[in-house]
Formats: structure tokens, sequence, C-alpha cells
């Protein structure tokens, strides 16, 4: 039993031995293979880098030999350039030297003739323009010397040549004063269709200025140019003149009926810069009130009231109270009221004003009216029906104008009556005051200055114009006695009659019986105190 045990294990042994050997001998060829398989794959990467590289090497001797190329040809083309440039340098100095050779020979050429001044006024005349262009630079280089040529550069501005009028214009700069002789030429020069000769020429100008009475004439003529420019320029000057441009007064009268509106707003600020002498141009002003543009109306309106502040002025200044522009009536009160020289001459006109102006406008006149006074008694039926006018403004001013006018006012008693019912408390207030500065001869409204007494807002002022009336609101006092039984109204009445005085004696019936009779013991006191003050006084 044990025998075969053995055997079984030496079997087993063998044959694991046996698989071992074999196993190994398989293994060794398969290392083998794979070694070898590792080698050639390192052979293989060691030739692709050594191959790269190559190529590296190769590249880069390429793109050295390349930027090698590169900079030659860059060398080449800055030398290129370099001696482009060294060749235009020198083609431009030669060209300097000849240019500056050919000015010298010209301006000794131009130097000898400008010293010949007939030469050259000859030349302004020579049918080639080039050469009237010269002659005319030639004057130009000779300046104040050539002041002889003025004359016949003035005649050159006329020239159908453009560079002929400019040259000519020129020179006349450079002469300097004695150009002032082609004055006339010069400004019409201002309206050239060339804009070069329309510079030259206020250039020219410039130097001419300031102007003085004897440029007037020449700029009063360049008033009538058919040249807006022109027209423009000359009455622009004349503006800046003041009184200088006295002569200039019709030319700018004219001017205020110019189709273009700022040269009729330039003429009316002139004329009123010329002040008093220009009063001649009032009634022309007063016509340009009507002026289609606003601009002209409110510089007309300011010309008047610089000129004087007589009759002729104020008219104007009144007519233009009557502007639908309401700055341009503004302007006008504001005058007027610096003015102050209102007469019952103005009254007429005043009147127009109330019947036909804005409203501002009415209630500045009625206030004139007040001004004037007494001798505006001519208003007095307007003013009457002033005090039905829708607005308040205007009632109560007008009732403030009838208190002013006075006893002439008298006949607006009524109207002044019936408006101490008006809706608005001034009105009310300065109707009463009104009733009192007429006094007297407005005795017919007294009954309701009376009535008037129990409003407490109207109580001082309702007193204040029965004691101006006087004798004449006794009546309607004592008959107010008669008809209430009030205390206080009673003794309202009774102090009004104190104050009134002597001329209340009508009343001296009437306060004694109170005095004696009276229901209130006040009443009777008041009567007896009226009493003794009207009495103390016969």
């Amino acid at each position: 039993m044990l025998d075969k045990d053995i055997l079984k294990s030496h079997a087993v042994l063998t044959i694991a031995i046996i698989c071992l050997v074999v196993a190994v001998g398989l293994a060794i060829p398969l290392v083998i293979i794979y070694e070898q398989s590792r080698l050639a794959e390192i052979q293989v990467k060691e030739e692709n880098e050594r191959r790269a590289a190559e190529a590296e090497r190769r590249r880069q001797i390429a793109q050295a030999e390349a930027d090698r190329k590169a900079a030659q040809e860059r060398a080449e083309r800055e030398r290129t350039r370099q001696e482009a440039e060294r060749k235009a340098a020198r083609a431009e100095r030669k060209a300097a030297r000849e240019r500056a050779e050919r000015e010298s020979r010209d301006q000794e050429i131009l130097t000898a003739r400008a010293h010949n001044v007939p030469l050259q006024i000859e030349l302004l005349q020579d049918k080639d323009p080039a050469i009237r262009t010269g002659a005319a630079l030639a004057l130009e280089k000779l300046g104040p010397d050539a002041a002889k040529a003025v004359p016949d550069l003035a005649g050159a501005l006329r020239d159908a040549n453009d560079e002929v009028r400019l040259a000519a214009l020129r020179a006349l700069k450079k002469i300097g004063p004695p150009s002032k002789d082609a004055l006339k030429e010069v400004l019409q020069a201002l309206g050239d269709p060339n804009s070069e000769v329309c510079s030259a020429a206020e250039a020219v100008l410039t130097e001419m200025t300031p102007f003085g009475k004897e440029d007037v004439s020449i700029l009063c003529v360049c008033l009538k140019s058919p040249k807006a420019a022109v027209r423009a320029y000359a009455t622009n000057t004349l503006d800046g003149m003041g009184q200088n441009a006295i002569d200039a007064v019709p030319a700018l009268i004219e001017t205020l009926r110019d189709s273009d509106a700022g040269l009729r707003r330039a003429a009316a600020s002139a004329l009123g810069k010329i002040g008093a002498p220009a009063k001649s141009a009032i009634p022309a002003l007063t016509l340009a009130l009507k002026d289609r543009d606003k601009s002209v109306r409110e510089k007309v309106v300011q010309s008047p009231a610089k000129m004087d502040s007589g009759s002729p002025t104020v008219l104007a200044l009144i007519e233009a109270l009557k502007s639908d522009d309401e700055n341009v009536a503004e302007i006008a009160e504001k005058s007027l009221d610096e003015t102050d020289r209102l007469t019952a001459d103005n009254v007429a006109g005043l009147i127009e004003v109330l019947n036909a102006g804005k409203t501002k406008a009415r209630v500045f006149a009625i206030s004139a009216l007040a001004r004037i006074g007494p001798d505006a008694k001519e208003a007095v039926l307007h003013l009457n029906d002033a005090l039905a006018d829708p607005e308040p403004a205007v009632r109560e001013t007008a009732a403030h104008a009838l208190g002013k006018i006075g006893r002439n006012a008298w006949k607006a008693t009524d109207a002044l009556g019936k408006a101490l019912s008006d809706e608005n408390s001034k009105v009310q207030i300065s109707v009463a005051k009104a009733l009192g500065d007429i006094g007297p001869d407005a005795w017919a409204a007294a009954p309701k200055l009376v009535a008037s007494l129990k409003i407490k807002r109207l109580h001082d002022v309702c007193v204040s114009a029965l004691v101006k009336m006087g004798k004449g609101a006794v009546p309607a006092l004592v008959n107010a006695l008669e008809q209430t039984k009030d205390y206080h109204e009673r003794v309202d009445a009774i102090s009004v009659l104190e104050k009134i005085g002597p001329d209340a004696s009508d009343a001296i019936p009437m306060l004694t019986s109170l005095s004696k009779e009276g229901q209130f013991g006040g009443t009777r006191k008041a009567a007896s105190n009226a009493l003794e003050k009207i009495q103390s006084k016969k």
C-alpha cells in the first residue's frame, strides 16, 4: 500500500517536472521574441529622431539663408531710398536757387518800376490784365509813396479781371490814409461777386476807420446801392457815428423803407443815436412802428425817446401804445414814464389808445390821463364808459383818473355812483375816492356813498368822500337820518355831518331834534357834539 502512494507521488512529480520544462521551453522563445521586438522599436524611434533632427537642421539653414537674403534686400532698398532723397534734395536746392534768382530778378524789375509811379499808373490801363495786375502789385510795394495813384487804383476796382481788382485793393491798403479818396469805390467793392475781393475791401476799410463827418456824404450814396452788402456796411457805419452822422438823416429815413429788416433796424438805431438833431425823422419812425419785423418795431420805438421830450416824441410814443406788439407798447410806456411831458395836447392820442389798445396799454393811457389831471377833461366821457369795462384794472384806473380830473369830471357822477356796486373791491374803493375828489359837484352820488357806509371795507373812504363833498352831501345825510332807525347808521351819518362842519348847517334842525328826542343816548350825544361843531364855527 505504501509503495502505491510513493509511485503516485513520483508520477505527479514527474508530470509536474515535465510541465515545468515544457513551460520554460515555451517561455524562452517568447522572451527572445519580445526582446527582439523591443529592440526593433528602439531602433525605429532613434532613426525617426535622427531624421527629424536632420530636417530641423536643414530648415534652420534654409531660414538663415532666407533672413540673410532679406537683410540684403532691405539694405539695398534703404540705399536706393537714401540715394533718391539725396537726388530730390539736390533738385530742391537747385529749384530754390532758381526761384530765388527769379524772385530777385522780379523784385529788381518791380522795384525799378515802383519808383516810377507814373509808369505804373500808365500800365494800369494796359490791355493785358497780367500787366495791370503787375502794376498794382508794384504800387503795393511802394506803399504810401504811391499816394498819387489812388484815383487810378480806385478806377481799377471796376476792372473786369478779379486779380486786377484784388491787387488794386491790396495796394490801397498799403498806401494807408491817402487811400480814403477811394472810399466810394472801396465800399462798392464790398458787393463784389468774388469773395476774396470782398474780404480785401473790408481790410482796406478797416485801415480807413474811424470815419468822420467828411465821409457821411459818401456813406449816404452807398445807402442807395443795389448791393445789400454795401448798404449794410454804410448803415452800420453810420449807426456807430452818433451825432457825427447828422447829415445822413434824410438818407437814413429812406433806409427805414429798405427791403432788408437788418438795415431798417440799423437805420432806426442810427437815428436814435443822432438824438435831438434827428427829430425830423419822428414822423417816419412813427410810420415804422407798424413794420412787419418785430425787431425793427422794437428798435424804432426806442429812437424817438432819445431825440427829445417834446411833443413830436410824445405823440410817436403814444402811437406806439396802440401797437399789437406788447413789447413795443411796453417800451413806449417806459419811455413815456421817463419823458414825463404829457400835456393836454396828448389827451386825444391817449383817448385813442384807451379805445383801441390792449388792456395793459389802455391802463397806461388812463394813468397818463390821470397825470394830466384837470386838463384831461376831454376824456371824461370815455373814462365814464371805461367804468363798465370787463377788465377790473381798467375800471379801477378809470375811476382814479376821473378823480384826478376833479370837478371837471362831474358828468361821470352817475356812472361812478353805479360803480360803487362793482363786484371788485378795489374798483369800489377807487370810485369812492374819485367821488370825493370831484367834490360838491358829485352830490348826485351822495346817497349811494351814504348807503355804502355800512360796508366795512368802504366805510372810511366813503366818509372821506362825503366830507370832501361838503354841503352837497348834507341832503343825503339828513335823508338817511330820517329814513333809518338803526343806531349805527345814524351815528355814522351824524359823524360825517360833524366832520363837514359849518357847511352842514342845513342839518341843524334834524340834529337838534335828535339831540333831544333820540331813542338812544349815544345818538343824542353824537347829535349834540355835531351841533356844537357846526354852530361853533358859524
